[in-house]
């Protein structure tokens, strides 16, 4: 009899313990989102002579699409064209594909995030995507600064 009294105690004990962890955790990392927002972002439409805007749309909703898959804790509030310019400046690195569009976009990070090397309570102005057109396809290359 002493012996379940005890193994109780101790499963008792290991209840109250996990149970104000799982408090102490929800108040330090609150309702951390694990996909990125894109629900408040708006797109600038920026004319081109290389692109069409169907391949401007495209590309803005593969970047858009990265960015929820990847970018938890943060909210993207702008996208836009990169320019003519500026994709062909980008597309001299990446002549294997067929296309190559530059987007820049403004986010800003939450308190606690799900990616990495961004700082918390942030704003991340221009923003670079680099979106390329592969097989007829558009698909993410990379993004950063």
């Amino acid at each position: 009899m002493n012996v379940k009294k005890r193994l109780f105690a101790d499963f008792f004990v290991l209840l109250i313990i996990t149970i104000f962890v799982s408090y102490i955790f929800d108040i330090a990392y609150g309702d951390v989102s694990e996909v990125g927002d894109i629900s408040r972002v708006r797109t600038a439409s920026v004319g081109s002579q290389l692109y069409s805007d169907e391949d401007i749309e495209s590309a803005i909703e593969v970047a858009e699409d990265y960015f929820h898959k990847y970018f938890g804790g943060c909210v993207m509030t702008d996208i836009h064209y990169g320019g003519d310019e500026a994709s062909q400046r980008e597309a001299e690195y990446h002549k294997e594909y067929e296309g190559v569009i530059l987007l820049y976009s403004d986010f800003y990070t939450e308190k606690q995030l799900t990616v990495g090397g961004l700082a918390d309570n942030s704003y991340y102005p221009n923003f670079n995507w680099i979106i390329v057109k592969k097989d007829g396809k558009w698909q993410h290359l990379d993004h950063g600064y």
